[in-house]
């Protein structure tokens, strides 16, 4: 048994070993169409990273949040943060109207990033959106389903 274990941390110390350089391999020097070298280009550099996004309200106020939850390795994320309301109920944020935004050129680990509005003293349909980009990769969208918040900005119904 303890054979079998041993087996299991070096093959688990290993991986890690090997996910720690790859990062940095073929990335050392990198030359371009003009023929010019950057050290410092951005490159994809994040293996795994984890977004999320929410939307609360209170005291006249609601608001959606984005945070960079997770990642292995350093990683640069670009990320846009709206909110959107209606007085009518829809699934689609583009049939409401754009209340606030919000933006980070490079969202850390365990940052947030808030866009928040007034309720303006009515009950309304509020979608919280986040665009965003990790390093070289595509851009993404998530959008959190539509909430009924009071006038006062507590949530009535998700």
């Amino acid at each position: 048994m303890n054979k079998l274990k041993r087996i299991i941390s070096l093959t688990v110390l290993s991986v890690l070993i090997a996910l720690s350089i790859a990062p940095s391999l073929g990335n050392a020097h990198r030359v371009f169409a003009d023929g010019d070298s950057r050290e410092n280009a951005p490159s994809e550099r994040g293996i795994f990273v984890t977004l999320s996004i929410n939307i609360n309200g209170g005291d006249g106020q609601v608001w959606t949040t984005a945070k960079h939850d997770f990642s292995i390795f350093s990683s640069t994320v670009i990320i846009y943060v709206s909110l959107y309301c209606s007085s009518t109920f829809t699934l689609d944020y583009q049939n409401m109207n754009l209340v606030a935004t919000a933006h980070s050129s490079d969202l850390d680990l365990g940052q947030t990033l808030t866009a928040s509005a007034s309720t303006g003293g009515e009950q309304m349909y509020w979608i919280g959106k986040m665009d965003y980009k990790i390093d070289e990769k595509a851009w993404e969208t998530r959008v959190t389903g539509p909430v009924l918040c009071s006038a006062t900005g507590s949530l009535i119904s998700n």
